[in-house]
């Protein structure tokens, strides 16, 4: 009987079915020893390893696609490297932008008084602005 691998080999001996002429015998053997050979495998492998699955629709698949082969990745390792380089997630983002809304037109109506405080207000929109376009 031929084994796969040295250590299926081992293992068929062990268990006492390598010089056997049970087909079955040997069939079952060889299914535990896979069994157990994965869960080897996922118990050492996935403590180490988080897997992640988002999902694209086609138009943003394509976009991603496009922007990987630009940088010469693949579209995986262009998700991970981007992801990670862009941590810093502005978290309610929109919320922020009404925040803004709501200060501009403060900004320019303390502008149309000519009031101080409104170039003080208008330069912390501008900054404003310009951090939520960064992010």
């Amino acid at each position: 009987m031929k084994a796969r691998s040295p250590k299926l080999a081992e293992y068929l001996e062990k268990v006492g079915v390598l010089g056997s002429t049970d087909q079955d015998a040997i069939m079952r053997a060889k299914k535990a020893y896979r069994k157990e050979y994965k869960a080897a495998h996922k118990r050492k492998h996935f403590k180490k390893h988080h897997e992640l699955r988002p999902q694209f629709t086609d138009a943003e698949y394509a976009i991603i696609q496009a922007k990987a082969s630009a940088t010469g990745l693949t579209p995986t390792a262009y998700i991970k490297s981007v992801s990670l380089a862009h941590s810093t997630l502005i978290p309610h983002k929109e919320t922020l932008q009404q925040i803004l809304q709501t200060v501009s037109m403060i900004a320019m109506r303390l502008e149309k008084e000519q009031h101080p405080a409104g170039r003080q207000l208008s330069e912390a929109e501008n900054t404003f602005v310009e951090y939520l376009k960064r992010n």
